[in-house]
This record gives structure tokens, C-alpha cells and sequence, in this order.
């Protein structure tokens, strides 16, 4: 999935108790009191400096989450403004509560399959008014009516949510025409972003009238669908006549004139029906473009913080007084923009700002930097690139060969890629650690190649000059199976990503070491993806996903179309029960079996994910190890720590 994941909260620590008892309400017009600070050891101080590199551009929520607002500065500034029902902990993985405490299992209702979320009790915007589920209902119902896409349709995903309904203050309903998987419901609608009613429900009116130049354009488009079919099922009919018929007779000619002309008239209606949808789809395109241009002056939102001051380069976020859970340790976030790396950098090192953010990470800095000694904190990035083999090569197709290069692997030669041994790369990923350690995981290189060797020679493979170990690697020659010398082997990657060729280089050097003939093909990368995706031409590639925090994945690879040629019952069957399972402990169970099966197939073998750096001065943070790092959470000031001197 190439899907941009939402922005997490880490909840683990300062949630409220989930289930409690529910509350009335205040009247819309009752401004409460803010909430009394919480009693904490942890230092304070008033600001925390950002440095945003490049343009920076801000966005109303519906961009935000949909295409246009993706830019990284935009997600930055505005981080956590808008709530959610449940949330995927960015430091355990763990499922968590935000505003919810409880969704009841779902079940039929008016032909729907519904559940009932139940929200925590005393829920309030930043400007003080009751957050409800009528929010929730609105904000559902509203990304369903404009079709909006990116975090919005991953969230409430039109072609099974139906639609929301607030039954109480306190309880929302939502209501699927299909069964919703994890990645649909507890992935998805139940993440979502909920927005204030209130505030969006009368700038919206103008861009709803958008919607409907023809108000009965899904009427339309139905009714032509529906004789589309009546004339799919004459046009059948008829074609079984013809074959009573000899091609000679005028009984033929008639039927096959009649043929001809049922075939004109659906391809006239798929004509008809195309530009109607041309014309419903014309309109949503102009409706979104209104809605993302709505003014956000003013917006209540709910965070640890809220908009404040808004200037050309400066952005000021302060902090929430409304927000219920443990409020942060800095009254204020400030987000300074830089032309480049370089002078924010220099604005670290001159004690201006606390952290750089880069949707990349940044470049460490040189040695010998006077001023601040800043944090340099390597983190690991969710774009993994593996091995992948061609297993319809009948060489590739034995599995001891496969276990022997995926041990052998890259030599784990280079310090600035993080070489996972399994393909969940972090517990914070998906609440689970990677059990299934592939060949050789944690082995020093002598030992890599003693085990390789091993496999090999188990299976019947034999060399004229036996690979091994003498302070160095000895390479092997002349390798045989049973009696047979061994093909030449080629490994594709793209010479585009110049560390994916230097990595590729490595395996082939370790390749050649066992004696296998190894050469490396570099080029363009629609080159390397129509060589095993289209024709199948291949015995090895590097390839590269970024993967989300689901790891659906996992099933993706061989699911449909399969070019890695790698069937087995067994995952199948898992696979199965991954994608239709309700509950997430049953899907992280079988997310563990389905990639401790890959460990032992190997179609393909993990290589090394990138590795970036957030740089930071004058603040910690309560974590570590975290998948994308503090760049992944746009900085999360709600969580930093000041270290006051």
C-alpha cells in the first residue's frame, strides 16, 4: 500500500480510562472553565522552535488530508488539530482509544452491517463547545457526499461505507453495504478525522450546490445500466439462436442482423453512460476545488495545540486550554521557514530553533560544528527494498539455493541503511515484533558464509573451489548440482537510486563468493518493473515498496497476478484469515505466521530500508526506535521534553 499513513498520537501513557460512564453534556452556548493544568515533574518552558525547509503553504482540513494539503510543511505545522475515534500508537503500534471508549461488534441492520461507537464523556473543541457525535456523522457524511480521496476515501471508503449517524450526543453509528476488513474499519473509518459541525456545515452549502447540476444524475446513470443488462441478456439470448440456425439461411441473416444491431445499441448506452458520469464526475471536481478553498479563519479544532499567529515565514500554534488528556510541556510551537537545510542548520547550531524537520531527515551535520551540539538520532524509513526471485526459474525454483543468497544477503556492509531481518519492520509498525528472523539473521559474515556453504552442500550442490573464511572471504568456482555446472544468474535493479545500485553491487560480490556467476543489470526503473511484473524475464531483482503500518501487504505480493511464480496452501489459507479477520489480536497473529511461511519459502528476502536523521537540540523525547522517527510525527511538540540548563 502506497498510501500516506495518518498522523499518530502517542496515547499509551496519558489516556484517560477508555469506558466511562456517560455524562450530560453543557448546552451548545456553555463555555466551560479550560482544564486545571496537570501536577508534572517534567520541565516547562514556553516555546519550542521548528525549522521548516522550502515553501510552506497551509490548507484547509479537506486539502489537508486529501492531495493538496500533502505537502510535509502543511502536515507539519498542523499536526494533530484534528481528532479521531481510535489511534494507532506511532511508538507501540498499539490500537488506543482517542476520542472513543467502545465500538460494538457490527451487525445487520436495515440492510446495513452497523456499529455503534460510543465517545469518552466531556469532549470539547478548542473554542470551548461540546464535541459530539454529530461532528463525527457530519465529518463522515460530508467526505462521503464530495468523494473526496487520499486519508479521506482510506478513512470512509465509499464503495462500502454507507454513511454515519449520530443517535446520541455521546454515540455514533456507521453503516457499511459490505463487510469492512481491519484495513476498512479499525484501519480506517474508526481513524478518520472528525471535524466541527458547526463551524463547516454553512461554508459547505455553496460548495454542495456544485454537486448536483442534474439532480438526478445517479437516477440517470442507473436507469442506463439497467437497460444496458435487458439488452446484455437479449443480445445472449439471440446469440444462442444463432447457433440453431445454418449459416446459409435466411433465419441466420435475420438473427445475425439483429445481433449487430443489440450490439450498437449497448455500445451507443456504454457511450451515454460514460459521458454521465463524465458530467457527475465534472462536478465533484469543481465542488472539491470550492471546498478546498474555504476559509479555516477560526476553526475550532481539538490537540494538544491550536492555531494562533499566521505570518509569511512564521507560523504559531498554542497550546489548547480545552485539551482533556496530559497537555504538553511548551506553551507554544513555532514553526520558522528556511530557504534550505544548510542555514537551518546553522540556525540549530546558533541555538534559534530546537529541531530541523525534513519529510527525509536530514544530513547529518559535519565535524568540528561550533555552537549547540545538537541530537543526531538515526531512525529507519518504511521503504524496504528486498530480494526478489523468479521461482518459474527452474535454478531459482529450489528453496535451499534461495535460503543460501538470502543468508549470504548484503554483507551488511554500509552504516547508513538499517538491514531488517524480518518484513515488519518495527513493533511501533503494528503492534507486534518480527518473529520470523530470515537465514542467517544476526550472523557476523564469517559465520554468513559457513552456514551458506552448509545449505548448499546439504542439498547436493558441490564447487571445484569451496567458498569459506580465512580472515577474508575466499571465493568459491565451479559450481555444480549433480554433476550439472550452474547457469549464469543476472540481478536487476534500478540505476536511478544510486544506493540500490550500490547495494546491488554487494550482493553480487557475495553472490560470486558462493561460486554462483552472478552479473548485475542496471536500468530504468519502468525497465526493471515490466521485466517481472509484464514478461517474467528475470532470475533476481531489487525491488522497493513503502509499506503502511498495515501490513496487508504481506498477502499483496502474491495475491492476483504473481510474477514471483510462489504459491502454497498454507499462506493462502492465512492470508485469507488475515484480510476477513475482525479483531486485530486475531489479524497480528496471523500476520506472524504469514511472514514466519515467507521466512521459510522465500520469494523473496528482506534487504535494507533507508535510513534518515532527526537533528535536535534543547529538547528530548520519551522514545526510541521508532519507525520514521520524530520526522514522522512532524515533530510531535506534544510530546517533547525541554532540557532546561
Amino acid at each position: 500500500m502506497l498510501r500516506r499513513c495518518l498522523p499518530s498520537l502517542w496515547l499509551a501513557a496519558c489516556l484517560l480510562t477508555a469506558c466511562q460512564p456517560v455524562a450530560t453534556l453543557p448546552p451548545a452556548a456553555t463555555v466551560p472553565s479550560p482544564a486545571p493544568p496537570i501536577a508534572t515533574s517534567i520541565p516547562y518552558a514556553d516555546a519550542i522552535q521548528f525549522a521548516l525547509i522550502g515553501e510552506t503553504h497551509l490548507t484547509n482540513v479537506w486539502a489537508y488530508y486529501d492531495e493538496p494539503g500533502a505537502a510535509y510543511n502543511n502536515r507539519a505545522v498542523q499536526a494533530e488539530f484534528w481528532p479521531s475515534l481510535f489511534r494507532i500508537s506511532p511508538v507501540t503500534g498499539a490500537f488506543e482509544p482517542y476520542l472513543a471508549g467502545t465500538h460494538s461488534p457490527l451487525e445487520p441492520d436495515s440492510g446495513f452491517l452497523a456499529s455503534t461507537v460510543t465517545l469518552r464523556a466531556n469532549l470539547f473543541w478548542s473554542d470551548g463547545s461540546p464535541l459530539t457525535a454529530e461532528d463525527v456523522a457530519f465529518t463522515v457524511n460530508s467526505a462521503l457526499k464530495f468523494n473526496l480521496g487520499f486519508d479521506w476515501s482510506a478513512a470512509y471508503n465509499a464503495d462500502i461505507l454507507d454513511h454515519a449517524a449520530a443517535l446520541s450526543p455521546q454515540t455514533v453509528r456507521f453503516y457499511f453495504r459490505t463487510q469492512p476488513s481491519i484495513e476498512q474499519w479499525q484501519y480506517g473509518a474508526l481513524q478518520g478525522a472528525v471535524v466541527q459541525a458547526a463551524f463547516w456545515r454553512p461554508k459547505l452549502m455553496e460548495a454542495e450546490s456544485l454537486l448536483a447540476p442534474n439532480p438526478n444524475i445517479d437516477q440517470d446513470i442507473l436507469a442506463l445500466q439497467n437497460e444496458r443488462a435487458l439488452l446484455e441478456l437479449e443480445l445472449k439470448d439471440l446469440l444462442a439462436q444463432l447457433a440453431l440456425f445454418d449459416s446459409s439461411s435466411s433465419d441466420f441473416a435475420d438473427v445475425n442482423t439483429r445481433i449487430y444491431a443489440r450490439q450498437d445499441e449497448i455500445n451507443g448506452l456504454d457511450i451515454r453512460i460514460e459521458n454521465k458520469r463524465a458530467e457527475k464526475e465534472s462536478a465533484f471536481a469543481a465542488a472539491r476545488q470550492k471546498l478546498y478553498g474555504l476559509s479555516a479563519q477560526g476553526e475550532p479544532t481539538f490537540g494538544p495545540f491550536t492555531a494562533s499567529r499566521r505570518g509569511a515565514d512564521e507560523f504559531e500554534n498554542i497550546i489548547n486550554p480545552f485539551f482533556p488528556l496530559t497537555p504538553p510541556n511548551f506553551e507554544r510551537a513555532v514553526y520558522r521557514v528556511y530557504p534550505d537545510e544548510e542555514s537551518a542548520t546553522r540556525a540549530l547550531f546558533a541555538g534559534e530553533i530546537n529541531v530541523v524537520l525534513d519529510e527525509d531527515g536530514v544530513t547529518p551535520p559535519r565535524e568540528g560544528e561550533v555552537g549547540v551540539a545538537p541530537q543526531k538520532i538515526a531512525f529507519a524509513k518504511s521503504n524496504l527494498r528486498v530480494i526478489a526471485f523468479n521461482l518459474n526459474r527452474p535454478f531459482m525454483a529450489d528453496v535451499n539455493l534461495r535460503r543460501a543468497i538470502a543468508c549470504m544477503g548484503d554483507g551488511r556492509m554500509i552504516s547508513s541503511v538499517h538491514y531488517p531481518d524480518g518484513l515488519i519492520l518495527s513493533a511501533s509498525q503494528f503492534g507486534v515484533e518480527s518473529e520470523a528472523f530470515f537465514p542467517c539473521a544476526g550472523m557476523p559474515v564469517s559465520e554468513r558464509i559457513a552456514e551458506s556453504v552448509k545449505i548448499m552442500k546439504e542439498a547436493g550442490y558441490s564447487w571445484d573451489v569451496e567458498p569459506g573464511w580465512d580472515g577474508a572471504a575466499r571465493r568459491g568456482s565451479g559450481l555444480k548440482r549433480g554433476g550439472e555446472s550452474f547457469p549464469p544468474i543476472t540481478l536487476l535493479v534500478a540505476e536511478q537510486d544510486p544506493l540500490r545500485v550500490h547495494e546491488a553491487t554487494l550482493v553480487v560480490d557475495w553472490l560470486n563468493v558462493l561460486g554462483l556467476n552472478a552479473g548485475l543489470e542496471g536500468m530504468d526503473a519502468t525497465d526493471v518493473f515490466f521485466r517481472v511484473y509484464e514478461s517474467g524475464d528475470f532470475d533476481m531483482a531489487i525491488l522497493g515498496w513503502r509499506l503502511a503500518r498495515l501490513p496487508s501487504y504481506l498477502c499483496e505480493w502474491f495475491g492476483g497476478f504473481n510474477p514471483f511464480g510462489y504459491a502454497r496452501a498454507e499462506l493462502t489459507q492465512h492470508c485469507d484469515a488475515f484480510t476477513s479477520a475482525l479483531d486485530l489480536d486475531v489479524a497480528r497473529r496471523e500476520a506472524v505466521v504469514i511472514e514466519s511461511l515467507l521466512a521459510q519459502d522465500l520469494p523473496l528476502a528482506p534487504l535494507y530500508s533507508e535510513v534518515g536523521y532527526d537533528l535536535y537540540a534543547g529538547v528530548t523525547y520519551p522514545f526510541s526506535n521508532v519507525l520514521e522517527g520524530v520526522t514522522g510525527m512532524y515533530g510531535a511538540p506534544w510530546l517533547a521534553i525541554p532540557v532546561l540548563r
